[in-house]
């Protein structure tokens, strides 16, 4: 369930960079970061838990063209994220049954929408403090 709030940190970058391959950047840097600290490492298999979910974040910016603008895109994206790393984790890592990992997703897509929702608010308050200026 936390990983929800952990995919916040692949939302906020997106509204505040609006670049594509934003998510995979940071992904790649927190795989790198994972290999370092003493937990959430998974050996050379963080490389793939941790790309996941940023490439479907970008993925999923790339088609729906939104860049983290709004509230629904903000959501959709924590939860396609965190759905791809929980499935990944509970896939490769834990090898769990497909019962097991179809309950995992739906919690992990309600989760990422919480998220989602707390990174749009943060971009929100980010941009009406005038602490940034989002570009169109």
């Amino acid at each position: 369930v936390i990983g929800g709030l952990y995919m916040m940190w692949l939302v906020i970058p997106i509204g505040l960079i609006r670049k594509p391959g934003v998510a995979t950047m940071v992904s790649l840097i927190q795989a790198c970061i994972s290999l370092i600290l003493p937990y959430g490492n998974f050996g050379l298999l963080s490389f793939v838990i941790y790309l996941g979910p940023g490439l479907a974040m970008d993925g999923f910016f790339l088609i729906s063209r939104h860049k983290a603008c709004c509230l629904g895109c903000c959501m959709v994206a924590g939860a396609i994220a965190n759905t791809v790393g929980t499935v990944l984790v509970a896939g490769l890592v834990l090898v769990l049954p497909i019962v097991v990992l179809a309950f995992l997703a739906v919690v992990a897509a309600i989760s990422g929408c919480v998220g989602g929702f707390i990174a749009n608010m943060i971009l929100n308050r980010l941009i009406k403090s005038g602490f940034w200026r989002r570009k169109i």
